[in-house]
């Protein structure tokens, strides 16, 4: 999330001659299976009011900056994230940060059961449920990875990491994610590319 407010910022800056959005949530898994072909899950259409419709966003972003980026470092199957207790902490952690982010957002003050359907558990919940229905995917950020690309990370973890600046909350763990993931992005790319530095000259003596 975020990318409308970038897009405005950076390429329409005029209020008046910004184009109408549509927005939505993809609710189907889509994956590469070569550089020219992709397969997709289970597909589901239905309409939402805005303040619905931003909460399902962001409920599905919260389970993404799980998965996607837990998924990329650790090179593995979203199944994988399972029954592992260090990874349980861990999950828990960037969740707690991501709840409070959340619960305190300005959009969503006044909104009935958001403090509930937000709470660290229910979404820790939501992170197994997702992981155990696509045990078998790679995810996206990881599909990333080993091609070379960049990921969307600012998209997904940065969103809270920059919402909670906003409204005064550090989110101390999710910003190393980030940066532990942008880190990784460029090796890879480097490594895709053959741009790897050569080895230092050590002077003679």
């Amino acid at each position: 999330m975020g990318i409308i407010e970038e897009v405005n910022e950076k390429v329409f800056p005029e209020p008046g001659k910004r184009p109408q959005y549509m927005l939505g949530v993809i609710s189907h898994g889509i994956y590469q299976t070569n550089p020219f072909s992709f397969g997709r899950g289970i597909l589901a259409a239905v309409g939402f009011g805005p303040t619905d419709l931003m909460q399902l966003q962001i409920e599905k972003l919260a389970v993404n900056a799980i998965i996607n980026p837990l998924t990329a470092l650790m090179s593995c199957q979203n199944g994988e994230l399972l029954h592992r207790p260090s990874i349980s902490r861990i999950i828990r952690l960037l969740l707690a940060e991501i709840s409070l982010v959340i619960k305190s957002l300005p959009e969503l003050q006044g909104v009935p059961n958001v403090r509930m359907r937000f709470d660290i558990a229910r979404l820790e919940n939501q992170v197994l449920n997702i992981a155990y229905k696509t045990a078998a995917n790679r995810s996206s950020m990881l599909q990333d990875f080993a091609q070379g690309r960049a990921t969307e990370i600012e998209y997904i973890t940065g969103y809270f990491v920059r919402r909670g600046e906003e409204i005064g909350i550090q989110c101390v763990l999710n910003y190393m994610l980030k940066h532990m993931v942008k880190a990784k992005e460029r090796l890879e790319g480097e490594r895709h590319a053959s741009l790897l530095p050569l080895k230092p000259q050590i002077p003679s003596r």
